[in-house]
């Protein structure tokens, strides 16, 4: 619908017409490394028995941009985002030792 719009045709967008374009869609993104802190225990009850857990967290931040775009009518649509992801990691167990 946006080629048609760019071609002059915006009537044939309302009316929802396919256009001939032939649009690709690109997208990057860019590396990210997270760094992850951790804490944990292991308790020993007796000889045989123990309990562990840990909790970890990370904090990672990247961006990433799709463009979709045409040979005749070039750019179509751009869309940049910013994506921040924050995991919360919480381990817990109980264990026998033979």
């Amino acid at each position: 619908m946006i080629a048609n719009i760019k071609a002059g045709q915006a009537g044939a967008s309302l009316d929802k017409k396919e256009s001939t374009a032939n649009p690709k869609v690109s997208l990057e993104s860019e590396d990210a490394i997270a760094p992850i802190a951790t804490i944990g225990f292991t308790y020993d009850f007796n000889d045989k028995w123990f309990a562990v857990g840990s909790v970890s967290y990370a904090h990672l931040t990247t961006e990433s941009t799709i463009t979709v775009s045409d040979e005749e009518y070039g750019q179509l649509i751009k869309s940049t985002s910013d994506i921040e992801i924050n995991p919360l990691l919480a381990y817990a167990g109980i264990g026998m030792r033979f």
